[in-house]
C-alpha cells in the first residue's frame, strides 16, 4: 500500500464531519500510517482552526505525518504547468493547486481530494488521483 498526499480538501471535511465517506477513508489512511502532508496544506488548515489549543495538537500531529518536501524545481514545475494548462484552455486553477499538484507528482504520490480543480489537472497532467479503497 502506497502512501498518499492528503489535500486540504478532505482535511477540511474531516475536521468539521467525521461521518462523511471522505472522513472515514482518511481515519483508515491515518490508521494505515499511509498520509502524507506538506506545507503548504497545513498553511491552508493551521490559521482557520478554532483555537490556540486546536491549532497546537494539530499541528503537532501534522508535524509526525510524512511530509511532501518540496524540491529545487518546484517554481519551474509550478510555471511549465501552468504554461500547459492554460494553454489547454484550462483557466482559473490557482497556484496552490498547481503547487500540490507538481508535488504529488514529483513524490510519485496519489492525491486524495474533494476539490473539482484537481480532476481539471489530472485530464492534462499525470496527477494520479487516489481512488478510496486503493
Amino acid at each position: 500500500m502506497s502512501e498518499v498526499l492528503v489535500d486540504s480538501s478532505v482535511w477540511i471535511g474531516f475536521f468539521r464531519d467525521q461521518e462523511l465517506p471522505s472522513s472515514m477513508e482518511l481515519d483508515a489512511l491515518l490508521e494505515q500510517k499511509r498520509v502524507v502532508i506538506c506545507n503548504l496544506i497545513k498553511a491552508e488548515i493551521l490559521p482557520f482552526l478554532p483555537s490556540r489549543k486546536l491549532y497546537d495538537e494539530v499541528s503537532e500531529y501534522f508535524s509526525a505525518l510524512a511530509q511532501a518536501e518540496e524540491y529545487g524545481q518546484l517554481w519551474n514545475d509550478i510555471i511549465q504547468n501552468q504554461y500547459k494548462i492554460i494553454r489547454n484552455g484550462l483557466n482559473g486553477v490557482g497556484i496552490p493547486d498547481i503547487m500540490i499538484c507538481c508535488l504529488a507528482m514529483h513524490h510519485n504520490l496519489p492525491l486524495f481530494t474533494a476539490d473539482r480543480h484537481f480532476k481539471l489537472l489530472a485530464a492534462h497532467l499525470p496527477l494520479r488521483l487516489f481512488e478510496p479503497g486503493e
